[in-house]
């Protein structure tokens, strides 16, 4: 690990990466990187050939991220501000959208406390602002990808209906 030969990733993490269906020498845009774990997986499928421009709303998690990628020695990774991407459209564009997290209630229980319908409601207008920022970067016939780690509908199919209607 401390050289940077594995990652030690949640099953869920590794299905969401799979699903944008990446392949060396594409762009990509993961939005909401947080600390990196999928922006990881996405540069291990694309056999570091290409771009990934990470991002994420929290600044400081990004630093995660640069030092899991400097220290897998990862050239295709690119940490930018939240706002600060370059002007370029991506092949893939990919949004782990922040969420109540009550698909991870089995890891973390007591997200049931922390959460309220007001919360979920104000999450659902983040998720749908950045769902509508990251649309704006996919590139004709390119690919969206929208996730998150809630079982609640209202954060993950009324969000994609809501879009789709858009």
């Amino acid at each position: 690990w401390r050289e940077g030969l594995f990652e030690i990733q949640d099953e869920g993490s590794q299905l969401v990466a799979q699903a944008t269906l990446v392949t060396p020498g594409m762009t990509v845009v993961d939005l909401c990187a947080g600390s990196g774990g999928k922006t990881l997986a996405l540069a291990a499928m694309m056999l570091d050939q290409g771009t990934i421009h990470a991002t994420d709303l929290n600044a400081s998690r990004l630093l995660d991220l640069k030092g899991r990628s400097r220290r897998r020695g990862l050239r295709s990774v690119h940490a930018h501000a939240w706002g600060q991407l370059p002007p370029q459209q991506a092949d893939v564009v990919l949004v782990d959208a922040p969420c109540s997290g009550l698909g991870t209630l089995r890891r973390n229980p007591d997200l049931k406390f922390r959460q309220s319908a007001k919360s979920v409601e104000e999450l659902t207008k983040k998720q749908a602002a950045i769902l509508a920022s990251a649309a704006k970067l996919v590139k004709n016939g390119g690919r969206l990808v929208y996730a998150t780690c809630s079982i609640l509908r209202e954060e993950n199919r009324d969000i994609v209906d809501a879009f789709n209607d858009y």
